[in-house]
């Protein structure tokens, strides 16, 4: 059986065709895609979560929570140097400031007893101080 040369390139296209959609059903079929990540990819605040270690997102939550622009991070907390990188990253406009009144430290440090507490989580706390407390 000879084919012409149309007929030949047309059976080739449609065995391509068919191989190129077996293989990616079969690739479809073994990975499990969740839909969110393409649908929340863009925006503002996508994989903040994910990415930052969970006292960070602590922190960032109770800071965006309370809507403080300006704050301190305790001594303690720019020792582990993760947690304050990520957490001067992700606040970003907001600033660090030594002499801001609202101080980002560990729940329950005892350093902060003389400063009202504003806010807290399972692991880190905000707390107003006087300039002279913290």
């Amino acid at each position: 059986m000879v084919l012409n040369v149309k007929t030949r390139s047309i059976l080739i296209d449609v065995i391509v065709v068919i191989a190129l959609v077996y293989c990616f059903w079969g690739v479809l079929r073994r990975t499990t895609f969740e839909h969110d990540l393409l649908t929340h990819a863009f925006s503002r605040q996508a994989g903040v979560d994910e990415s930052l270690p969970a006292n960070v997102v602590e922190a960032r939550a109770l800071l965006l929570k309370n809507k403080i622009n300006a704050f301190s991070i305790d001594a303690d907390l720019t020792k582990d140097f993760q947690f304050y990188q990520r957490i001067l990253e992700s606040m970003y406009p907001s600033r660090e400031s030594d002499l801001a009144p609202v101080v980002v430290a560990a729940n329950g440090n005892a350093k902060y007893s003389a400063c009202k507490l504003l806010d807290s989580s399972a692991h880190i706390a905000l707390y107003v101080c006087n300039h002279g407390t913290n």
